[in-house]
Order: structure tokens, then sequence, then C-alpha cells
């Protein structure tokens, strides 16, 4: 569905800088989408969006932000959310306007013209056009038993009651006066999913009245999501319908708002993308994703033509150019050689947290955002704004970055190190602060240099998830900084990404590319330059690495020699916190201790026992099994051991 155009730059006065950097005015702006002065029913851009919803070689192109007709945008002004039905309103015209069908299968001696014209009659809000089983002069064998007319939204759609009659009942219609050529006999069924018994998605029966005597049929329904409604006549009189009713409730669940093209005016970094959105209902079932893309021009597809190859008899058979919108269309179809995605001006779509980075390559000219919402009737999100800030000129055209070795023992204290490149094909800001991802705290960051000179820097922070450099400013074509660094790897795939910042603007980051940066040298090779370190296969998949215990026997008697054991280990894989618990088992499986250490991260993990039981008295001598379990989201993993308490 298309919807008006408009554009929106907000320059905040707050935000808008002015400064000179590198012989360029560098200025920092806001891209809002969705204010009041704004709406999100505008598409927040000139160039409409363009996509092919039909396949490669039969395309057919759609240029409206909400593909299909499934955003709301007046239940609660200035927000976006899935499509809300009030419970009064007939929404049967949906199956046309949007992915739908409607047809009649077993509708013989009608032409095909006709039928389609009285289907479309009977939920287009014509009540001039009927749906009709009735002999005529012309054919007078219509059959009308057995005769199904079946609804497909083509998703599902929240519906609370469905309502049917013929003509000159509900609006008066002097000229069809036919009242009583009501379906006197009748089932109604409806599916949320395509009818297949053998996936468990069987048709279920909503009401059945072989004999009826009411000429408007009101069935009403326990709100839910259905996407088939199935009319079938029991009867051998003949009948019309003016108008198949599906009443609408609650929200779709599913929505999609796509953006228009956003021109930045020029290639830019673009800072963290964030949101407003508010919660309908119980958060637990519902959710947000917003994607993005960026691209270097106004066609994010690519039209391609047919064309003869250079020789007929050659491996090359067929030959592909290609050629703008206007002439693809003016093609023969034979000519045609399929619509497809420009994969080299365009990035993939790519997911991006509330307050997160744009993935994929930067700067580009262009961005597009598509919006998905998922929920149930009565639960949803709405979305009241998002925005953006953007930095012009950008601060490097290209930053690529590696980390070496890229292969090492776990739990091992391992030195490596890391090289940023910086590339620019213009004016650029560059960089003089750099923050970069880890697992566990790093430690002793040193031999910091620019193209192999060394330079002054300071530690801003080392937390166990990031550490951050502060740098002189680094902002010329093929700079290369290089510095090493100490940590042990605790998990598979870790991976050192990171982000670079002018410090005049440091709202807005921009992202590091893994990539050939510098040659470290012995076992470097330039294709497999990224930010991953992996570990050994054989510890792939381990949560708990090498279990460490003071002693294994402990003499709890206030001495102050071994009155309690010191177990120290670490966790390894872990993408979250994971509970964690050491348990102490007599001889004859019975739990006598049970310490729960609580919710931890990956890496090192201590605790001490001094050889309390549950009851809170000591332990009576004697040998003890312990048990530690880590409680993962994917599996649990427990190790057992002796330990023997003495006096």
């Amino acid at each position: 569905m298309k919807r008006p155009r408009g554009i929106r730059l907000r320059w905040l006065s707050c935000l808008a800088l002015a400064l000179w950097a590198t012989g360029a005015q560098a200025q920092l702006r806001t891209y809002i989408l969705g204010d009041r002065a704004q709406p999100w029913s505008e598409g927040g851009g000139l160039v409409e969006p363009v996509r092919n919803t039909g396949s490669i070689f039969s395309a057919r192109l759609d240029t409206g932000n909400v593909p299909g007709d499934d955003i709301e945008f007046f239940a609660r002004p200035g927000w976006i959310s899935p499509r809300f039905f009030d419970g009064q309103t007939n929404i049967a015209s949906l199956v046309i306007d949007g992915p739908g069908r409607i047809r009649a299968p077993n509708s013989l001696n009608i032409p095909p013209s006709l039928l389609k014209l009285q289907l479309e009659g009977i939920i287009n809000g014509d009540h001039d056009i009927a749906y009709e089983r009735k002999p005529t002069t012309f054919q007078p064998e219509m059959p009308a038993f057995g005769i199904w007319i079946i609804l497909d939204f083509g998703r599902q759609v929240g519906v609370k009651g469905l309502r049917f009659y013929p003509r000159n009942t509900i609006e008066a219609t002097s000229q069809t006066p036919f009242e009583d050529d009501f379906l006197r006999g009748f089932e109604l069924w409806i599916n949320p999913e395509v009818t297949n018994s053998a996936e468990g998605f069987p048709d279920v029966l909503v009401e059945r009245r072989p004999d009826n005597d009411d000429a408007v049929v009101q069935i009403d329904i326990d709100p839910r999501y259905v996407r088939l409604v199935k009319l079938r006549s029991l009867t051998e009189t003949p009948f019309e319908i003016d108008e198949l009713e599906v009443i609408g409730s609650g929200y779709m669940g599913e929505g999609t708002w796509v953006s228009d093209l956003i021109d930045l005016g020029g290639g830019a970094t673009v800072g963290p993308v964030s949101w407003r959105e508010s919660v309908v209902g119980e958060e637990a079932f519902s959710s947000t994703q917003v994607r993005v893309r960026t691209g270097d021009d106004d066609t994010p597809l690519r039209f391609q033509q047919r064309a003869a190859p250079e020789d007929p008899f050659g491996l090359d058979s067929v030959l592909v150019t290609e050629v703008d919108a206007e002439t693809y269309w003016d093609l023969d179809i034979t000519d045609r050689a399929g619509v497809v995605d420009d994969v080299e001006h365009w990035s993939e779509w790519k997911t991006v947290d509330n307050g997160g980075l744009i993935g994929g390559r930067l700067p580009r000219q262009f961005v597009q955002f598509e919006i998905g919402f998922a929920g149930r009737i009565a639960d949803t999100r709405q979305l009241d704004w998002l925005q953006f800030d953007y930095l012009q000129p950008p601060i490097a055209d290209t930053l690529r970055a590696e980390v070496f070795p890229r292969r090492s023992q776990v739990e091992e204290r391992a030195t490596f190190r890391y090289a940023v490149q910086l590339r620019s094909n213009g004016d650029i800001l560059g960089f003089d602060e750099l923050e970069v991802d880890t697992t566990v705290p790093v430690e002793n960051i040193r031999d910091v240099t620019v193209n192999g000179v060394p330079v002054s820097f300071e530690v801003a922070y080392s937390r166990h998830d990031a550490f951050r450099l502060l740098l002189p400013l680094i902002d010329g074509d093929g700079d290369v900084l290089e510095f090493a660094f100490d940590l042990p790897v605790f998990r598979f795939g870790t991976t050192f990404s990171g982000r670079v910042v002018n410090s005049r603007f440091a709202r807005v980051p921009q992202r590091l590319e893994a990539g050939n940066a510098i040659d470290f040298g012995p076992g470097d090779f330039a294709d497999l330059s990224n930010l991953f370190v992996a570990i050994p296969e054989e510890r792939i998949g381990k949560l708990v690495g090498t279990i460490a215990l003071s002693g294994e026997v402990i003499t709890p008697n206030g001495d102050g020699i071994n009155d309690d054991v010191l177990v120290q280990f670490n966790l390894l894989q872990l993408v979250d916190v994971a509970p964690v618990r050491f348990e102490v088992f007599d001889l004859a499986g019975r739990r006598v201790a049970n310490i729960d250490i609580g919710e931890r991260s990956l890496g090192p993990v201590d605790f001490s026992w001094d050889g309390t039981g549950s009851d809170g008295r000591l332990l009576t001598p004697g040998t003890y099994v312990w048990r530690l379990v880590v409680a993962a989201d994917a599996f649990d993993e427990e190790h057992l051991g002796i330990l023997v308490v003495a006096y």
C-alpha cells in the first residue's frame, strides 16, 4: 500500500556542529522517523522503496511502505503497530487487498470471469453484485448442494465473528428483491493455517445448520487468529450471497513497515540507532525487529537483459547485461534476464539492536529500515520514533582490522597483536579512540604504534567486556595502528570486534570491518585475516575448564590449617550468565551440603567450602563426593570428585 511521500532531515541546534577538519566542514546531524511533524505514513524519504515481490524471471515490483497492508497508523496517533481491528469492522476485503484470495473450487456452470466478479462482489461491499447458485434461462442446471466458498487471507488475522446474507436484507436494493434466496443449510469452518490434517492443522467446524431459517446469519466466535474461512452449502435450494463479512478483532500477528531510501547526501558514518517502543498486553508474547541495509545508489535492484554471446557454441551460451528499469520493461519478455538484488552496491539486511550500530559496510550514502512486529491478538508492540546521528565527512572510508594469532589454547594466557588500517578516498575526520570487545579483562596493553612508530596512548578503561584506548589523531590514508595485549581465551569463536571514535563526535563511532590490515609475519595468511580467535576442536562445547582444589582433605577444627577447601575453575563457551552450584554427598548418595554460587559469567570462578552441611553444622569425618553443576541454556554440565573430612 503506497503512502504519501516526504523527507525528514531534522537539524537539532544542540547536535548540529560546524567544525573544520582535514579541509572539510564536519557536520553532525540527527535523522528522525516518526515524530509528529513527519509521521510514519510519509515513509521517511524522497526515494520510494522498491522490492521484487515476484520471482527473478517474473518480477512484480512493490513500491509501498506497507507491503502487506498490515501496519496501523491511526489507533494510537503518531505510533505504528501491527494493524488493529476494533471488533466492529468487516475485514473480508483484505482477501483481495493483500496476499490472499477467494475461490469457489466446485462452482461449475459459471464462466470464470463471471465467477471472479461474483466472488469479489461478496467481499468488497458492493450490494448490487452477489454470488448466485440459481438456475437461469441459459443455465437451467445449477446444483447448489456441497458448494464451497473459501476465503484465504494469506496470513493470520484476528476474527470474532462472521455474517452473510442475500441482497435486499442488510442493505435495501429494490432492483434485486432476493431476500428469500438465503442459504437454507450450511457448514462454516475456519483454520489458522493452510489445511493440512497430517501436520496438525485440520479445519475447525464453527457451526453446522442443515436447516437454516435466518436470512441474515450472524455467528460469533471467541476472538482468535484465522487464515481460512470456508462456507459449504448443505441445501439443494438455490441461493445467493450478497456479502460474506468477517469481523476483525485485535492486532494482526505480524506487520512490516519499510522506509523509503534515506539519502544522507553523501558517504557518512552512522551512529547508534535508537527507538522508543511501548508494550501492549503481555511483554513475553510480542517483539519488534529492526533491520537495516545501506547502499551507494538509489536503486537496490538490478535489471538484466539477455544478450547474444560472441560465440554461440562456446561455454558462455547466455550473456546478461544490466539495463535501467525503463529499458527492462520495454523489452520483449524473452529478452528479460530477471530482476535481482544489487548485492554489489547494497548490503544485505541486518538486524540492529536498540542503541546498537548498523552492521554491514559503511560509510554509504543511502540507508533503509525495515521494522517487523510479531505478537498476538491482545499482545503487541508499538513504535513511537526511530532516530540516528550521522557524521559527514565520515571518520574513514574503510577501517579494516585483524587479530593474530587466530588460534589459542583455551584457558592459557596468550599474547595477541591487533591492527587497524584506515583508508580514505577523500575528506575524512580520522579517529583518536579505539574500543575493542573482549570476554575477560585484558592485561599489559603495549607496543602501540602507528605505521611502525611508537605513539603515546592511555587506557581509558579495561572491563570484562571491552577496553578503550585514547590515541593521537589517526587520519592518513593507509595509516596502520598496531598494538599487543595479553589475555586467556575462554570461548570458541571469541571475536575481538571493535569501533573507533573521533572524540569531538563521541556519539558516532564507526565499526571496524574484519579484513587484512597488516602482515604480522610467519603464519599470517591474508585470506584468513579476521577478528576471530578459535580454540582446539576437542575443547569446543565444554563449559568448565580444569578444576583445581586446594586439597582433597579438609580438617575444619579451627586451627587455621586446611580449615576449608578452595575451588577454582574457568567457565568457558558461555554467551550469558549461568547458575553454578557445588553439592556434597555422603557415600549413601544423600546430599549433605549445597552451595549456591550464583550466576556467573565467562572467566575465572573461585569459592571456598568450610565443611559445613545444609543444617549449618560441621559434617562428621568421612569420605564424601562433590559435584559441580553449571546450568547453561542448552545443557547442564557436571563434574564429580572425592573430598575427605577429617579431624
